[in-house]
């Protein structure tokens, strides 16, 4: 899983040659050592191969790996070809084929110093931490949960109806935002509504694959579609 990133550290933690750089944490949630040599990350969803993690690459069970992007390879195995947009863009963790999508995260304007993870760690629901945790557990930190507006640390109606007066009288909450576009809208609801419910897809798709069976055709998304529009000739 992609479990952590901080695109705007200014002061967080340091590399190897005492930069505060961006940086992703990967977490294996699995029960046995990982290797994940040959996987790729990137933010550019054109080029799904831009760099490569470092064959041989372990992470042990239940543990986290940190890397860097600060487009400084010369640092170190760890260090990324890209950094990441402090306005928003996305990360993803691809297979060793190069074109299957293992895990994504599409967010928003970031704020400094403040990351943006999963909680518990491998879970689907993202929120920010104003104590980030590098390499180490989320479990362990406190923060704000998107789409906890009675900040009671619980997702439940009680944060929809919440979030429907807000929409109702147009009003804007950073933590109502479920997709971080700057806008509270009834997106946002179902955004929350499907958190609640466990539905792990709560962004927009970035990538979509479609497939013909007999008569019919199937798509799937590693997130929301809206509508599509289709041509069909013969």
């Amino acid at each position: 899983f992609i479990n952590e990133f901080l695109a705007l550290n200014n002061s967080i933690i340091q590399d190897e040659a005492g930069e505060f750089d961006d940086w992703v944490e990967i977490y294996n949630f699995g029960i046995e050592s990982g290797n994940i040599g040959g996987l790729y990350i990137t933010d550019d969803a054109d080029n799904l191969m831009k760099w490569m993690i470092p064959y041989g690459t372990e992470i042990q069970p239940q543990s986290f790996l940190l890397l860097w992007a600060d487009e400084e390879q010369e640092q170190g195995e760890m260090h990324m070809n890209f950094k990441l947009n402090g306005e928003g863009e996305l990360i993803l963790l691809v297979e060793h084929d190069g074109i299957s999508i293992l895990d994504s995260i599409y967010y928003g304007t970031q704020s400094p110093n403040i990351s943006y993870g999963r909680m518990p760690d491998g879970g689907h629901v993202w929120q920010y931490f104003e104590s980030p945790t590098p390499d180490s557990s989320n479990s362990g930190s406190t923060g704000n949960i998107l789409g906890d507006l009675n900040v009671d640390g619980l997702l439940n109606v009680v944060d929809i109806v919440l979030m429907v007066y807000l929409v109702l009288d147009e009003e804007y909450n950073f933590f109502a935002d479920m997709n971080t576009d700057e806008t509270v809208n009834i997106l946002d609801i179902v955004l929350l509504a499907n958190t609640i419910l466990g539905n792990s897809k709560t962004t927009d798709a970035v990538f979509a694959n479609m497939w013909q069976k007999g008569d019919s055709f199937y798509l799937s998304g590693n997130g929301y579609i809206g509508a599509i529009q289709m041509t069909l000739s013969h």
